[in-house]
């Protein structure tokens, strides 16, 4: 998942549902050709399985769909090696928020106020009781169900939706 090809499929998947390489091009704009590596990869992690055939004029197209409807970071972090793929995982994702951020700003359609705000940025540090990060947690979870569940391609501007947290070593020196 730290390829930015892969995470543009998995929200391409996320989007579509099942789908074909020429579905998922189309969706991220991409060559079918320049797809079908990536595609392979995901199926080979176990993210991405085959689901079927369509028939078209000529030929038929295999399907796919991911393995399951909302793909979480979840796992060992004591496991060899871990901790590093989830490092790349979280730099390749705030490059591609950074590229996706730079390039809305570079748009006509860039909106930071008003009805039709379409930027935003937040980025705190806070102090927080477990209580109160628990319910965080849960709010971010809503936020992400929510864009997932309002996803739609056919009448829908593309956004980009990004959320992190990660507890922050208080190097101040105060209490």
């Amino acid at each position: 998942m730290a390829s930015p090809p892969r995470q543009r499929l998995v929200a391409a998947f996320e989007a579509l549902g099942t789908a074909s390489v020429r579905e998922l091009a189309e969706h991220v704009g991409r060559s079918p050709e320049s797809l079908y590596f990536h595609v392979r990869k995901l199926v080979d992690a176990g993210l991405v399985e085959e689901a079927g055939e369509r028939a078209l004029e000529r030929h038929t197209e295999r399907l796919y769909r991911l393995v399951a409807t909302r793909l979480r970071l979840d796992g060992d972090l004591a496991a060899p090696g871990y901790r590093e793929a989830l490092a790349g995982t979280c730099r390749s994702i705030t490059r591609a928020t950074q590229r996706d951020w730079c390039r809305a700003l570079e748009t006509d359609g860039a909106r930071l106020q008003g009805p039709g705000r379409n930027l935003a940025l937040h980025h705190y540090h806070v102090h927080l009781k477990p209580a109160d990060r628990r319910r965080l947690v849960g709010l971010l979870e809503e936020l992400t169900t929510f864009v997932l569940e309002h996803n739609d391609p056919a009448r829908g501007e593309l956004h980009s939706f990004t959320s992190a947290l990660a507890p922050v070593a208080d190097t101040s020196g105060s209490p």
